[in-house]
């Protein structure tokens, strides 16, 4: 059982990887600022002041504190609402009539 645990590594064993003594290539480095650049103008773009930002939109609908519940209430709400009215009193009346006929 020692020889087992002898060969096991001890400690954190470090990732294979590039050390930090190496540079980049010119490519590599080319490749890393055209990704930058390409993000920034993706981030200057959605941003809501831009001018193609201004494009953009998620149909979150309007504005404003009364925006996301007058643009994004459910269309069915009110069937649904009538729905669970109407199937809460016929099970009230369900029990009401268990009770009545078990006291008769």
């Amino acid at each position: 059982m020692p020889e087992f645990a002898a060969a096991q590594p001890q400690g954190l064993v470090k990732a294979p990887g590039p050390t930090p003594a190496q540079k980049l290539t010119e490519a590599q480095t080319a490749a890393m600022s055209a990704i930058a650049r390409a993000a920034q103008e993706a981030a200057d773009a959605a941003r809501p002041g831009s001018d193609r930002g201004a494009e953009w939109q998620d149909g979150a609908g309007k504005a404003g504190p009364d925006g996301f519940v007058a643009d994004k209430a459910p269309h069915g709400l009110v069937v649904r609402v009538f729905l669970y009215i109407v199937v809460g009193h016929i099970i009230a009346a369900f029990i009401f009539l268990l009770f009545t006929i078990g006291d008769a």
